[in-house]
């Protein structure tokens, strides 16, 4: 018997699936990780099952021979031969390679192993057991005293021994030959009638036989003609595989009623769950089948044509039911080891009865058995509560809404409830996600003059069992589960069946590790030993995207602001590895991709043209999916995005950062200007082919430029944007982050709950299916997938009303970790981000978010203890938007400018005004910088262009690094606004390094994230190192040497040009002077060469027009090769894209408020904070 503790412990009941790293949805087959071979090493031999009449602690509900002659099946004219003989064949191969827990009621709950086998599998046992001879087992009788060595065994499963008889085997498979053509006579000659064909006694030996005869397929058949009393078609069960035993029986002295608690199993262990009954349920349940015998509609007959009597309940129970206080000793221990048995024994008559017949839809919900369950068998986590209920108040969804006063099946999950439609479908209806809101509600509602009496609290030795907190006497059995976006009502038949699903439910919440406080207030909890790799620039993110997605096996999820359908993730372009093409490839292999896009206001503002990429995949296969955010026009919000760009494979594979998955991302360390090549026209590219691959590195509308032209006319993905041979692209520099494991689960059930609720407020015309969220995966299964790392990695994300439609819960998660990570720097903070929009005031919109606040609080801290703290941070020259500076529709720019001017330096809300202030040189602790790199075109055009910023990092004292899709304004950063994600990471695995000259121990993930961004940024070769680190012996090459002399000219070499070497940034607090330097030389000789804009010395309309002149007279040809040859020679010595960033620029006219347009304040200035 079990303790009390572990018996009260689960919910209602309590299940475990097995080892999987896949998980599987209820309207996917999903393939099994386990191959073939290990099928075909581990398939067992035939297994006929015996069951006696005698009382035994472990039951089959497969009986087959008598027990006189064990060794041989009787001669059916035997007096002894059974009258019901069902002979089976074990359900699945024996898989269960580690030990079982014994299902005997000793102490120790029933550990679940499920199997999922695929359909390859299935084939290849087919076809195996179609060669092998076979040699059908019995089983020997457990008797009930002998518990011990039951328990020692290391399988649930009686001992099998070989039957003698080798005879009998050969002769089996043609008496099934016939058998199954008599049944099909048999069941067209009685449809329609409620009297069955007593050929049920003919059954064939294993599913294996059944298939190989064309029984199971009958059967299926059957199951789906016939119906039951609510004109509901069988369940697809096959009832002779289910294995039950009532292992404890618990009282409670508040109802005065037995509980059972009953061990089930399924498909010898595909499946295994625990259930309690109230002796109230036996009896509903035998008055259903007494009812269905005295009509006629339930008639089992005997081969003489005599009809079988029903199973009687034991007469001894109906004392049971009533009041009375428990005895105690070992006299009533045995006597209620009696009765469990014997309902153990009636439940497996009631099941032998209804076992073919389709009254057995009230069998499986006697016990919890559904379809949907059966499906879901080969998902890891835990199984909770089952039932069917009334449900209301759901929301907008139409399905629900149709169906809410019919019956629904609940289902309850380890951090879910699933919503069917019965119990026999498979379709999911509705999922309805406990997070940290959940809470479970039951209203006492109880008829008048009735007093509710329980047992004292306090008192020692009292048990509370599940079904003995709720008075039998309430009026209305309902409850409501309420979480941050809405809420269910449930409406339960009885009291027993609310007070099982609201112990199950508050269960699965208190064990629920998203429904717990988490750090910085997020939805996931903190994952640890976790594998995660930083990919910085396109072309290593999108190589590693590729690879995850042309391995994938059963389901990818995409997230994006954008997505280019026509996207090379590898170059030179080849079709195989366009992005369309691969999701196509794998769609045909049964792989389900689910994609969710932001629904643009308008292609005029945000040229994504998501309707485009929505038809595009959606053509490809059935099997993509493909969702829009909800329209601007029916939300009422027009200015705010979903922003956060994720891809998930398999549940597995999580990638994150600042990438979208469409043009202009893919980009190389050397941020390259140009691409020119030429090559021959050839159909299925989208430009020149040259040695059977893309000629250009960037193909057709990937050439861009975003500062010059938006892109157009996306259904045209072969027409350039921009003339090659006169304007440059763009170079695009982003950071993202590949993770393995847990965190990519949870990115999962982000996206997952993004995916629901889009379903319930949108009224698709092709109908599409709800997504379970994945459970966790215990350390054990991680390790053997070899999944584990160093890492501690939590997810962090922006998100609301609008985008969650959480209309009580805002989360900013992501401000949360930035400000905690800053405070609690204890050296250095280095930032890259397309903007920095913080702490400011501009035309009176305040922009909210702290983190200038926070780095302007950590400096006067740093300052007054007087300890060395340093920050950089690096962003974009000017923003992405196209059109010049002081062009009429450059109101955007101008606006994103002046924040950024007075967040850094510009005014006494700005982080230099406020330092300055506390009597502190802002250039002592922080600097601001930016990229910019050159190029020449055909006709000796000399062009410069910046190096766009778009990741959002942060990295502290090289320990703590934080990675995703949030800006540093307002929109990403408050929550309510656009919708992000962000990881936080901080590795485990220590490195011993220099801080400010001193030994410190670093983190090696961002300790190496941040020598590689430095690095690149002063111009070393990463592409060298990284090989010379995999062994690879190219040559790699340093910046060019400092020069002894400067040269001699109008271009000569500007003085402090420092020597960048690849050793030089271990220490970031000693190289800043390093840094500084790379940065005051870079951004002199851009000055002289191309008078770049904006620059600190270009403060005037005046001046900017004098500067944008001279740029067009070099982008034009005019100059000449001999005044052109010094000038490369000079840009050629810079050290790397690093120059400053112009803090100062256009400040007199900003100062005279000339820097913004008159008509620029009619736009909505929060848009742009």
């Amino acid at each position: 018997m079990d303790a009390l503790g572990p018996a009260l412990a689960p919910p209602a009941h309590g299940f475990e699936s097995s080892k999987m790293p896949g998980f599987q949805d209820s309207l996917n087959y999903v393939p099994s990780p386990i191959s073939v071979e290990e099928l075909r090493r581990a398939a067992g031999d035939t297994l006929v099952v015996e069951t006696h009449s005698t009382p035994v602690t472990g039951h089959s509900i497969v009986p087959t021979q008598d027990v006189v002659n064990p060794g041989r099946p009787q001669d059916k004219s035997s007096a002894q031969y059974r009258e019901h003989v069902y002979q089976r064949e074990r359900p699945l191969p024996p898989l269960l390679t580690d030990e079982r827990a014994d299902v005997d009621g000793s102490d120790h709950e029933l550990e679940p192993h499920n199997v999922f086998v695929s359909r390859e599998a299935d084939e290849a046992l087919l076809r195996m057991h179609a060669s092998a001879q076979k040699k059908p087992l019995k089983c020997s009788p457990l008797s009930a005293p002998d518990r011990t060595a039951e328990r020692d065994r290391t399988s649930s499963l009686p001992p099998y021994s070989a039957l003698s008889d080798a005879s009998w085997a050969r002769s089996h498979t043609s008496r099934e030959t016939q058998r199954a053509r008599n049944l099909l006579q048999n069941l067209v000659r009685h449809r329609g009638t409620g009297c069955e064909s007593h050929s049920v006694n003919a059954a064939p030996a294993s599913v294996v036989d059944e298939m190989q005869t064309g029984l199971l397929p009958v059967a299926m058949l059957k199951f789906h003609m016939e119906r039951d009393e609510h004109d509901s078609p069988r369940m697809p069960v096959l009832l002779q595989y289910l294995r039950l035993r009532i292992t404890d029986t618990f009282f409670s002295q508040a109802t005065g009623h037995r509980l059972y608690r009953i061990e089930l199993e399924y498909g010898g262990g595909l499946m295994r769950w625990v259930i309690y009954r109230d002796f109230r349920d036996f009896l509903a349940l035998h008055a259903y089948i007494r009812t269905q015998m005295v009509t006629g509609s339930l008639a089992v007959r005997r081969r003489d044509g005599s009809l079988v009597d029903a199973p009687s309940l034991p007469s001894r129970m109906f004392s049971a039911f009533l009041p009375r206080q428990r005895a105690f000793g070992p006299e009533a221990a045995g006597a209620e080891r009696t009765q469990r048995d014997e309902l153990t024994s009636y439940l497996v008559k009631v099941i032998e009865c209804v076992m073919f017949r389709p009254q057995s839809n009230r069998v499986c919900r006697f016990f919890e058995l559904s379809a949907l369950a059966l499906q879901m068998a080969g998902m890891p986590g835990l199984l909770g509560k089952q039932g069917e209920v009334l449900v209301s108040r759901t929301g907008r969804h139409t399905l629900l809404r149709q169906k809410r006063r019919k019956p629904m099946w609940i289902m309850v999950r380890e951090s879910y409830i699933v919503v069917c439609k019965d119990i026999q479908s498979l379709q999911v209806y509705d999922v309805f996600l406990m997070d940290q809101e959940f809470e479970v509600q039951q209203h006492r509602h109880l008829h008048r003059n009735v007093v509710e009496y329980a047992p004292p609290r306090d008192e020692e030795n009292v048990i509370v069992p599940p079904s003995s907190t709720v008075h039998s006497y309430l009026k209305r059995h309902s409850f409501v589960v309420h979480n941050a976006e809405r809420r269910l009502k449930l409406h339960a038949r009885s009291e027993r069946l609310m007070e099982q699903f609201l112990l199950s439910l508050r269960w699965a919440a208190a064990h629920n590790p998203y429904g717990q406080p988490n750090r910085f207030g997020s939805f996931a909890p903190i994952r640890r030993r976790v594998s995660a790799q930083w990919l910085v620039d396109g072309r290593d993110y999108f190589w590693n995207v590729a690879t995850a997605l042309d391995n994938a096996r059963e389901r990818i999820y995409i997230h994006d602001w954008w997505l280019s359908p026509e996207l090379y993730l590898r170059r030179p372009g080849q079709p195989e590895w366009r992005l369309d093409y691969i999701l196509q490839r794998k769609a045909a292999a049964g792989v389900r991709v689910f994609v969710i896009l932001y629904n643009e206001v308008s292609n005029q503002f945000t040229p994504t043209d998501s309707g485009y990429a929505k038809a595009r995949l959606t053509g490809l296969h059935p099997n993509i999916y493909v969702q829009r955010s909800p329209s601007h026009l029916k939300t009422g919000t027009f200015y705010w995005a979903h922003h956060e760009k994720m891809c998930v494979v398999d549940e597995m594979v999580g990638f994150m950062g600042g990438f979208d998955l469409c043009f202009g991302r893919w980009d190389t360390p050397s941020h390259t200007l140009t691409d020119d090549a030429t090559g021959a026209a050839a159909p299925g590219f989208l430009g020149p082919v040259r040695d059977g691959a893309e000629a250009h590195v960037w193909p057709g509308q990937d050439y861009a430029n975003e500062r010059v032209a938006e892109w157009t006319n996306l259904t045209r993905p072969e027409a350039d944007l921009l003339p090659r041979d006169r304007t440059p692209r763009m170079p695009w520099h982003d950071v993202g982050v590949q993770i393995l494991g847990a965190p990519a689960r949870d990115l999962c059930r982000h996206f997952v709950q993004r995916w629901n609720m889009l379903l319930r407020i949108r009224h698709h015309s092709r109908r599409m299916p709800f997504l379970l969220p994945p459970p966790d995966l215990p350390p054990a299964e991680l390790a053997r997938l070899g999944v584990l790392g160093t890492c501690e990695v939590q997810i962090c994300r922006s998100a609301g009303p609008w985008s969650l439609n959480t209309p009580k819960r805002v989360e900013h998660s992501v401000q949360n970790a930035y400000l905690k990570v800053i405070e609690r720097s204890e050296r250095f903070v280095y930032f890259e981000n397309q903007f920095f929009c913080t702490s400011t005031v501009l035309e009176n919109v305040e922009v909210e978010n702290s983190i200038g606040l926070a780095l302007v609080e950590r400096i006067i801290r740093a300052h007054r203890e007087g300890t060395p703290w340093r920050s950089i941070i690096v962003i974009p020259l000017i923003p992405g938007f196209p059109a010049a500076i002081d062009g009429a529709e450059s109101g955007g720019v101008r606006i994103i400018m002046s924040f950024q001017a007075l967040s850094i330096a510009r005014g006494p809300n700005s982080v230099f005004g406020r330092l300055e202030r506390a009597q502190i040189n802002p250039h002592d602790y922080i600097g601001f910088y930016a990229l910019r790199n050159w190029g020449t075109l055909e006709s000796n055009r000399l062009v410069t262009e910046q190096v766009y910023l778009h990741d959002k990092i942060m990295i502290a004292d090289d320990r703590v690094a934080i990675i995703g899709s949030a800006n540093i304004n307002d929109r990403s950063q408050r929550g309510d606004r656009d919708s992000e994600l962000a990881c936080v990471i901080r590795d485990e695995d220590h490195l011993a390094s220099r801080m400010g000259g001193k030994p410190f121990e670093v983190g090696r993930f961002p300790h190496t994230l941040r020598l590689r961004l430095m690095r690149e940024h002063l111009g070393v070769d990463v592409d060298g190192m990284e090989l010379e680190a995999l062994g690879q012996t190219l040559p790699r090459q340093e910046p060019p040497p400092l020069a002894a002399e400067p040269t001699i000219g109008p271009w000569a070499m500007p003085m402090g040009r420092p020597n960048v070497t690849s050793d030089a940034l271990v220490d970031p607090l000693e190289a800043y002077v390093l840094w500084k330097s790379a940065a005051d030389y870079n951004t002199n000789v851009y000055r002289r060469v191309f008078q770049c804009i904006p620059d600190d010395q270009i403060m005037t309309w005046p001046t900017y027009k004098t500067a944008m002149a001279h740029a067009e007279r070099l982008a034009s040809g005019v100059v000449s090769p001999e005044e052109l040859e010094p000038m490369t020679a000079l840009l050629r010595t810079c050290c790397g894209p690093l120059v400053h960033y112009a803090v100062n620029f256009l400040e007199r006219e900003a100062n005279a408020s000339n820097f913004m347009f008159p008509m620029d304040y009619i736009n909505p200035l929060a848009v742009f904070d």
